[in-house]
C-alpha cells in the first residue's frame, strides 16, 4: 500500500479481531463517501468474489490464516489456470492481490474473510474513483498538510489511512515532516 495514517484506528483492532482475516470491503473517497465505482471490478462481478481491497488487511496466526494464504500462493502460481480456466471474462495478466484475495476467500469461505462495512476501510485515491478523470489526483485537487499534521485534501480532513496511488507522492519532505511529528508525540 502506498499510503500513510491520519487517525489514530486502535479502535478498530476488537472490531477486526472477531475474525481470523479481516480485508476491507469498502473503500472511500477523499470526501468520505464509500466509493461504488465498478470499474475496475469487472472480474469481481463477473465471477460474483467479493469485494475486497487488500491494501488494509488483519490477520491472526490460526489454521483459517494459513488455510488463505496457502490459497493465495497457489493462485499466484497458477494464475494462468484460474484466468483461462476458471474464472468468466478474465484478462488480467499479472493479478493483484486484490483478486487473489477475492478468489482466496471465496475457496476458503468468505465469510471468514471480512466485516461487511466500513471498518477497516481506506481512502482510495485512485483518480477515476475521485471524478477526477485520469490525470493524478495531486494535479487535479489541492492538498496540505498542516503543522499539527492533519492531512487536507481538496478541502476535507482525511479520517482514514490514506491510499495515495502515486509513488511519488511521498516525497522526502512529506516522510520528514511524519517523522518529525512521530518523534514528538512519542
Amino acid at each position: 500500500m502506498h499510503g500513510n495514517f491520519t487517525r489514530d484506528i486502535s479502535h478498530w483492532w476488537n472490531h477486526m479481531a472477531q475474525k481470523d482475516i479481516c480485508i476491507t470491503s469498502d473503500v472511500v473517497d477523499f470526501r468520505g463517501n464509500k466509493i461504488n465505482d465498478r470499474r475496475f471490478r469487472k472480474v469481481f462481478d463477473d465471477n460474483h468474489l467479493p469485494n475486497l481491497y487488500s491494501a488494509f488487511s488483519y490477520f491472526r496466526y490460526t489454521k483459517t490464516m494459513v488455510n488463505f494464504f496457502s490459497c493465495a500462493k497457489k493462485i499466484f502460481q497458477k494464475w494462468d489456470t484460474f484466468r483461462d480456466r476458471i474464472l468468466k471474462n478474465c484478462r488480467i495478466e499479472k493479478p493483484t492481490t486484490d483478486e487473489v484475495f477475492a478468489i482466496s476467500a471465496t475457496m476458503i469461505g468468505s465469510e471468514n474473510c471480512f466485516i461487511p462495512g466500513l471498518q477497516p476501510t481506506f481512502t482510495h485515491m485512485k483518480s477515476e474513483l475521485q471524478g477526477l478523470g485520469t490525470l493524478p489526483w495531486t494535479d487535479m485537487t489541492s492538498w496540505c498538510l498542516t503543522n499539527d499534521m492533519d492531512f487536507i485534501v481538496g478541502g476535507y480532513y482525511q479520517k482514514y489511512p490514506f491510499h495515495y496511488n502515486y509513488k511519488d507522492f511521498a516525497t522526502q519532505e512529506l516522510i520528514l515532516r511524519y517523522e518529525q511529528a512521530f518523534r514528538n508525540i512519542t
